[in-house]
């Protein structure tokens, strides 16, 4: 992104902060640091300035949420100096948009007991759906280990929320 004119982004920049804002906001750690590594880059800060008016409202409820919230102490550190970055780049406009009530992307945010209840709800589900198999095939094998019972199931991203639909 250094080499490429700020011009050529206009088109683009409500779907690329629209996309930052969920790597951000997600669960991973991983996702969310390399996420936030984009605003140590001083061409990606002026385009933050620049177009300021399409992202603040995007960005600013999202990273003043998880800045309060997040579970890992560094990265909410580091929120909460981009937090500050924003506010100063312009006040009146950080506070009109800080209101999480406003923002279509503050579902994004999802607290640990709220992840807890979705991972019952999802392993309910696929309880049903493998009593109605076994019903139809008795001898079926469960080849996917979806369930968070199994190993698989708690360390590939299946059961804490780190799936993404690309849309």
């Amino acid at each position: 992104m250094d080499v490429c004119d700020m011009t050529k982004l206009e088109p683009h920049i409500e779907k690329l902060f629209e996309r930052l804002v969920k790597c951000i906001a997600s669960p991973h750690l991983q996702v969310s640091d390399r996420a936030m590594c984009f605003f140590e880059n001083d061409f990606f800060l002026s385009i933050l300035r620049h177009y300021k008016s399409k992202i603040f409202p995007i960005l600013v409820p999202v990273i003043a949420k998880l800045a309060e919230t997040h579970w890992h102490k560094l990265l909410q550190d580091s929120l909460g100096a981009l937090k500050n970055i924003m506010r100063d780049v312009d006040p009146n406009l950080y506070e009109k948009n800080v209101d999480p009530n406003n923002s279509k992307y503050i579902y994004l945010v999802k607290d640990p007991s709220e992840l807890a209840k979705d991972r019952v709800k999802t392993e309910a589900e696929w309880d049903k759906f493998e009593k109605n198999a076994r019903v139809i095939d008795q001898k079926m094998q469960i080849l996917v280990p979806y369930s968070e019972k199994h190993i698989v199931g708690k360390h590939n991203g299946l059961d804490n929320g780190n799936c993404v639909i690309i849309e």
